[in-house]
C-alpha cells in the first residue's frame, strides 16, 4: 500500500476482523514488531497511547497487504462536573467534560463499542444503583464533522450543543439504560455460586483482590481533552473541541507543540521536568 494511503491517525486493535489465510504475512510482520516492542512501540506511537494497537496496520502495510479503517471517528464519553478553574471575566466556575470512554462505530455509523479507557469495570460497586451509584457515562461529545453529529441519531447535538445526554440517548437508541445494564451484569457476577472460589484461585496466582460488592465506589478523573490540547497534544480528538477552542487555547497549543521544542533544541529554554 502506498504511504500516502496510510491512515493518518492512531489505531485501535481492540476490534479487528482479519482473514488469517490472506494476511498471514502481515500478521507475521506484526509478531516481529511486537517481539521488539521497546523499539517499535516508541517509533509507531501516534498522538495518544502506544503499544500493539499501532503495529497491526503498519505491519499489513509493510507486507503490501490492504486494510481499511472504520470511517466515522470515535466520539468521547465521560463525565461532566464543575471545575475549580473559574473564568477570569465572569468569575463563574466552568463545567468541564472529562472523557473516560471511546465511542466506536460500525462502518454504517452506528455505535458499536464503548471502550473504557480509564477506570475499567470491576466489582468496586455500591449495593444499590439508584441510591449510591455514580454514573461514569454522562455526556457524549461527537466530532463536529462526524456522521451523526447533526443527525437524529445523536439528537442533533454535537459539541456546540453542549454534548449529548448519554442516558437519554441510550434509552432512545437501544431501549434500555446501558450503564445500569452493565452494573447489573457485574453485580450478578459477584453473586454467582462459583465466584468466591474462582476469585480465591485468581488471588492465589497473584491477581489483585477485588473489593466487596458494597465497597467504596469511586470515579477517577479521566482524559481532560481541553487541557491536553493546551499542553500541545495533537490528534483526531481536536475535532471534538471544534467551536470551543479560544484564540488563547490555539496560541498555547502552538507554543507547546512547535515553538517551545525548537527553542529547547537551540538551548534557549530548558526542557520541562516530568510532573
Amino acid at each position: 500500500m502506498a504511504r500516502e494511503r496510510w491512515f493518518a491517525g492512531s489505531f485501535e486493535s481492540g476490534q479487528m476482523v482479519l482473514d488469517k489465510r490472506r494476511h498471514w504475512r502481515g500478521l507475521a510482520t506484526a509478531v516481529y514488531l511486537n517481539a521488539y516492542a521497546p523499539l517499535y512501540y516508541e517509533v509507531l506511537t501516534c498522538y495518544l497511547g502506544k503499544g500493539d494497537k499501532e503495529t497491526f496496520a503498519y505491519a499489513l502495510a509493510a507486507a503490501g497487504e490492504r486494510y481499511s479503517v472504520v470511517a466515522p471517528p470515535p466520539a468521547a464519553l465521560g463525565t461532566t462536573g464543575t471545575s475549580m478553574r473559574c473564568d477570569a471575566r465572569s468569575h463563574l466556575c466552568l463545567d468541564e467534560f472529562t472523557g473516560n470512554t471511546m465511542v466506536q462505530h460500525a462502518p454504517d455509523g452506528r455505535v458499536f463499542f464503548l471502550h473504557s479507557n480509564l477506570h475499567k469495570w470491576d466489582l468496586r460497586l455500591p449495593e444499590k444503583f439508584s441510591l449510591h451509584y455514580q454514573r461514569r457515562w454522562q455526556a457524549m461529545l461527537v466530532p463536529g464533522g462526524a456522521r451523526g453529529a447533526a443527525s437524529p441519531r445523536y439528537g442533533g447535538a454535537g459539541l456546540r450543543g453542549g454534548g449529548v445526554d448519554f442516558e437519554r440517548w441510550a434509552l432512545r437508541e437501544f431501549g434500555y439504560d446501558v450503564e445500569r445494564r452493565v452494573y447489573e451484569l457485574v453485580r450478578q457476577l459477584a453473586c454467582t455460586a462459583w465466584w468466591p472460589s474462582y476469585h480465591a484461585a485468581r488471588v492465589a496466582r497473584g491477581d489483585r483482590r477485588t473489593p466487596d460488592l458494597d465497597g467504596f465506589h469511586f470515579l477517577l478523573r479521566g482524559i481532560e481533552l481541553d487541557r491536553m490540547y493546551r499542553a500541545g497534544w495533537g490528534g483526531a480528538y481536536e475535532a471534538l473541541y471544534e467551536g470551543r477552542l479560544t484564540a488563547r487555547d490555539r496560541v498555547l497549543h502552538r507554543w507547546r507543540r512547535a515553538v517551545r521544542p525548537r527553542l529547547v533544541g537551540l538551548g534557549v529554554l530548558r526542557p520541562l521536568k516530568p510532573a
